[in-house]
């Protein structure tokens, strides 16, 4: 019993270690963007997001004892989205003659993909009238988006294809998080994240947009959001931890398959019983 004991606390101080080293790394990234420390920015920027690898793959699994609950697919498809948002971060950071900010884009879409296909939920389902409302909200938020970026866009086909594939992938992640049943807090954790890595997204697109729009009418290169690095890097940071962090609701998943629990879903009510069977209780008209 001791040595378990130990083990748990060991991996306890590695979490918080971790927690202390990536909270360490985005101070570093903003002090070296600030005083233009390139090297050091290279380094630091990507840095708190490849720590979620270590946590998601092995510190989280002996920490919650996740140990063979999180679908295998759901790791692999995670780890894929989080190495293509570290791509993302360093070619964004390059930038070497607009050849790998185009490719920086690609993996961030792509990541945003495997984050979709990651937390599909296979065994509860969506709950389908929530998914429809919340792309509809989701998609009036990308046409208000472009409405803002238009002058600055509207010269540029691939821009404006790109808003809105990029808005649409996004539309896709926070739909997919909020259709999935709130039965805990690491759910509703995934879905927060989902928004806030939209919501980092449309102020990247924006203050991009606009910036354009004023070079093209003479009004030189500007930052037109207060804060926006700190504002655009911080809800980035919080959102890929809250989503890789969300896999803690396989936690004690064979305690949650033995109880059963209800959900709205449109105008039906359902019961899922153990196993993750689905009862249709009763239809509202």
């Amino acid at each position: 019993m001791k040595n378990i004991a130990h083990r748990s606390r060991f991996w306890s101080i590695a979490e918080l270690s971790i927690y202390v080293i990536q909270l360490a790394f985005i101070v570093i990234q903003f002090v070296a963007h600030d005083l233009k420390i390139n090297w050091l920015f290279y380094i630091s920027k990507p840095a708190p997001t490849a720590l979620l690898i270590l946590l998601e793959l092995l510190i989280w699994k002996k920490t919650y004892n996740l140990q063979g609950e999180i679908p295998k697919f759901t790791q692999v498809l995670l780890s894929i989205g989080i190495i293509l948002s570290i791509l993302g971060d360093i070619c964004l950071i390059q930038n070497i003659g607009g050849i790998t900010f185009g490719i920086g884009t690609f993996s961030f879409l792509i990541g945003l993909g495997c984050f979709i296909i990651a937390f599909y939920p296979t065994k509860r389902g969506y709950i389908k009238g929530i998914f429809i409302r919340t792309m509809i909200v989701m998609i009036s938020c990308t046409i208000i988006t472009f409405l803002i970026v238009y002058r600055g866009a509207k010269n540029s086909a691939i821009d404006i294809v790109g808003v809105f594939l990029y808005m649409t992938m996004q539309s896709i992640l926070v739909s997919t998080f909020a259709a999935q049943p709130q039965t805990d807090q690491f759910t509703k954790l995934g879905l927060l994240g989902a928004s806030l890595y939209c919501l980092s997204d449309i102020l990247v697109i924006i203050n991009h947009g606009l910036k354009i729009a004023d070079q093209i009418e003479g009004r030189g290169d500007r930052t037109l959001i207060p804060l926006f690095y700190y504002a655009v890097m911080l809800t980035y940071y919080a959102a890929q931890f809250m989503i890789a962090y969300s896999v803690r609701r396989w936690e004690n998943i064979d305690s949650k398959n033995n109880e059963s629990f209800s959900i709205q879903s449109s105008n039906n009510y359902y019961q899922y019983q153990p196993g993750g069977q689905q009862q249709t209780l009763f239809y509202a008209e």
